[in-house]
């Protein structure tokens, strides 16, 4: 039995008319996973401060975005989580985990790193 939420989301993506994203090719379901992201997902909530930056890789530079929580001063210390998003390493991105890595910035208290 799927719970009420799940069947919603289902009857959503059907409405939508989205294919699976095993049908497609990577370009085009990264495409399709940020344009549905808006479906589902709510407004991104305000955070103190958001920064995009680089950390050196062995094959270049990895994109990262810092989050500090919304009424956290920008010299205090806080504590870090480094969120590594999903979307089957293929397909997420920064922008698709962007309201997820503000929701845990501002509910931890944390400072959060997501990575690309």
């Amino acid at each position: 039995m799927l719970h009420p939420q799940a069947r919603a989301l289902l009857r959503l993506i059907e409405e939508k008319g989205v294919p699976p994203v095993y049908m497609l090719a990577p370009p085009q379901a990264r495409a399709s996973y940020l344009e549905r992201r808006t479906y589902t997902q709510p407004d991104a909530p305000e955070v103190a401060s958001v920064r995009n930056l680089e950390a050196k890789g062995p094959d270049g530079p990895i994109p990262v975005r810092s989050y500090r929580p919304f009424g956290s001063a920008a010299n205090a210390a806080l504590p870090a989580l480094v969120y590594f998003h999903g979307g089957g390493w293929v397909i997420g991105d920064l922008e698709s985990h962007d309201v997820l890595c503000r929701q845990l910035c501002n509910l931890s208290g944390c400072a959060v790193v997501g990575v690309d």
